[in-house]
């Protein structure tokens, strides 16, 4: 089997509408092959010598001049199964995969787009947000988009056996390692009591895979959380604030370069080789106190400010977070190497 279009790509060769197509295609004047997609409807794949060869030509010379980053122009053509005798579950995962990949190329060619290398990381972000279920990387958009383009309906399916296999072991060890947060949960509740607001500050590892959890996510919601003058939507887990914070910043012990020591000449802060990975902490909303100080500020007049004939004026701010020692009692953290 050769490379296959969708009912959309082969609209724009032709330079019709996706409904003439689909038209043209049900009343059998347009070789075809179905499928179904992520929302169980019917969809079309054409193959390329289905077409005009002008029209061909023309597909051929678009995706020569418009590859992906990184992607070869020359592809094999393999020898691909018939699409019946795909699972409906891999017929799924391929559809899924064609809907991906055409919004990716879609978002990457939109006009104001200077850098379709920063277009590929925002549309990563936005539907790795959109699919939480699902791990993506710019790798895996590439491998599927070379075996769209090459008709490797193989190509689209997980190589390490049907869709979703092993979910179900997965999701119990997922579900053993949340009984710890339970515990936690009901120690911090002994302490505090229950009509304490709790906030769990949790590491975005271990947030994904909350997501992906069957029996976990059915215990998620979305809630609003004041952060300040800010306020933010949020994942809650059985009513309880979700903050995800990146694996760097929760960490049980850094070290602080000075700026002026051999070795600390670059100055902020790092990880020491000896500290621990955190999972979660759960504390309780008015165990952390925040403190902020700003340092004195400077006034320059016209005369004196160098960088324009004006007022200007500048200062440093300092801040802090403390927990009463008679509050730490009432946290608790869940270290990734205890689970």
């Amino acid at each position: 089997m050769g490379q296959m279009l969708t009912a959309k790509q082969v609209a724009e060769v032709r330079g019709c509408s996706y409904r003439y197509i689909k038209k043209i295609i049900k009343d059998g004047k347009l070789r075809a092959v179905e499928t179904v997609n992520s929302r169980n409807r019917k969809t079309y794949l054409v193959p390329l010598e289905a077409l005009e060869e002008e029209q061909q030509r023309k597909w051929l010379a678009k995706i020569a001049e418009d590859p992906p980053e990184g992607a070869e122009q020359v592809l094999p053509e393999p020898e691909q199964p018939a699409i019946d005798e795909f699972t409906e579950e891999e017929r799924r995962e391929i559809d899924f995969w064609l809907e991906a990949v055409e919004q990716w190329q879609h978002y990457r060619g939109m006009p104001g787009v200077a850098s379709r290398a920063e277009a590929d990381r925002k549309f990563l972000a936005w539907y790795a947000l959109e699919h939480p279920e699902r791990v993506f990387s710019m790798d895996t958009l590439y491998r599927k988009w070379k075996a769209v383009k090459a008709g490797d309906l193989r190509g689209l399916v997980d190589k390490r056996g049907k869709w979703r296999k092993g979910k179900s072991s997965i999701d119990e060890t997922v579900w053993q390692a949340f009984l710890y947060y339970y515990y936690d949960l009901a120690a911090v509740r002994e302490i505090v009591g229950d009509s304490t607001p709790l906030v769990i500050t949790i590491s975005m590892r271990v947030s994904a895979i909350l997501a992906m959890s069957e029996k976990l996510s059915k215990r998620l919601d979305v809630t609003d959380f004041e952060q300040g003058a800010v306020t933010l939507k949020v994942r809650t887990l059985d009513g309880i604030p979700l903050i995800p914070v990146g694996a760097d910043r929760l960490k049980t012990e850094y070290l602080f370069r000075d700026g002026k020591t051999t070795g600390q000449e670059s100055g902020g802060f790092a990880p020491t080789e000896a500290s621990k990975s955190i999972n979660w902490m759960i504390t309780p909303r008015k165990a952390p106190i925040a403190v902020s100080k700003t340092d004195k500020m400077r006034i320059f007049d016209p005369e004196t400010n160098q960088k324009a004939r004006a007022w200007a004026m500048d200062y440093r701010k300092f801040h802090d977070l403390w927990i009463p020692d008679r509050k730490v009692d009432e946290c608790f953290v869940n270290l990734k190497e205890a689970i």
